[in-house]
């Protein structure tokens, strides 16, 4: 049976999530400028009429599930699709995933733009309270006309603010991506505070924010066409910005710059954290995970407040040569118990001069320690356990 997770050694920093799917590849909400339209993620044909539908995908998970050692959130969130786009409607496999991770008590993290999402509420919000659950949501638009173009087949504005407020009312944690904000069309002071002040009024648990990155190839000629279109007062600055042509589709350094710095000063106003919270993931992995998504956005958050990072970073990355190592170990020996990993972290910890040769930071040894053994929590708007 072909494989329904795809696996990572820890949690990736962005969803804090381990194992990832996708019932489907490519997308029916046809947004203009999706990333997933890029050569780089190989779809084949249309990618907004021919989407590939994993039929086998939630029986192979509900196989697959029963074999994983270690309990760790499970991403419904792609690049190259929306787990709720329009065919979700009719075959149902996003909702078959989730009844599987809800008989398993897996958490999970959902990203979409569709209201379908609220369909399945029963399911997901026995999940946040068996098991941990995020809705994240992207708005990084507030003109209706505008979404409408760039994204016809999603949701609106109004209703994915309404489904952020059930899934809160409901009990689920919940944030919004912010991205991408689109130059010229979005990216404006007054678009970006109302945008932060319409999340904080539904109590979002965060805001993470990302500019337009437009790779060159098909996505990079479809949106640039869409603004010779619409707006031809705009493309200078848009072959400005992505003059550079980078793979990674990135703009120009100073605009880039410029606009995490405001994403920085609306955060600290809005007390919106740029990153899913500690307390949505705490206790619900296992700590050595949880340890390494806190020490990861611990650089993003002081970062934000223009501290320097360098000593932080080389932490990071010496803790995550342990954990990498470790869990090597770890998946050579299937007869060790499922807590291995996380009871050799907590035996180093036990003693304070190995936990400072871990990290190479005795005030972060001790600040860790606290995570460890007495499960602490950061709260990401103070940067204080």
């Amino acid at each position: 049976m072909a494989v329904a997770l795809r696996r990572s050694r820890v949690s990736e920093p962005f969803f804090c999530a381990r194992y990832a799917l996708s019932p489907y590849r490519g997308c029916g909400h046809g947004c203009l400028y999706c990333d997933g339209r890029a050569e780089k993620y190989y779809i084949e044909g249309d990618f907004v009429h021919d989407v590939e539908e994993r039929a086998w995908l939630p029986d192979a998970l509900g196989a697959e599930l029963r074999t994983v050692r270690e309990k760790a959130f499970v991403s419904l969130a792609s690049g190259v699709s929306d787990v709720y786009q329009p065919r979700e409607r009719r075959l149902e496999l996003t909702r078959r995933c989730a009844e599987a991770l809800a008989r398993h008590r897996f958490p999970a993290v959902v990203a979409t733009k569709s209201n379908l999402v609220l369909r399945d509420l029963d399911v997901w919000s026995e999940i946040a309270r068996e098991s941990g659950f995020l809705l994240l949501t992207s708005i990084a638009i507030l003109d209706e006309d505008l979404r409408s173009d760039v994204e016809p087949g999603a949701s609106s504005i109004a209703e994915r603010f309404e489904m952020l407020a059930r899934f809160k009312d409901a009990g689920c944690a919940t944030g919004v991506l912010a991205m991408p904000v689109l130059p010229g069309l979005s990216d404006d002071d007054e678009t970006l505070d109302e945008l932060y002040r319409r999340c904080a009024e539904v109590g979002v648990d965060c805001v993470i924010p990302g500019n337009l990155t437009l790779r060159p190839g098909r996505q990079k000629e479809l949106f640039t066409m869409y603004i010779a279109r619409s707006r031809p007062d705009l493309v200078p600055t848009y072959r400005r910005l992505y003059a550079e042509e980078r793979a990674s589709g990135n703009t120009e350094y100073g605009y880039r710059a410029a606009l995490y710095r405001r994403f920085a000063e609306l955060g600290a106003k809005h007390h919106m954290p740029p990153a899913i919270p500690h307390a949505i993931f705490a206790g619900r992995i296992g700590v050595a995970c949880e340890l390494h998504l806190v020490l990861s956005h611990m650089v993003s958050l002081y970062r934000n407040r223009g501290i320097d990072t360098h000593r932080l970073e080389i932490a990071v990355g010496r803790y995550r040569k342990w954990l990498d190592r470790t869990r090597v170990t770890f998946n050579r020996r299937r007869a060790l118990e499922p807590s291995w990993v996380d009871d050799e972290l907590r035996l180093t910890f036990d003693d304070h001069e190995r936990a400072t040769e871990l990290l190479g930071n005795k005030k972060l040894a001790e600040f860790a320690t606290r995570i460890v053994h007495d499960r602490a929590v950061l709260d990401y708007r103070t940067v204080e356990l």
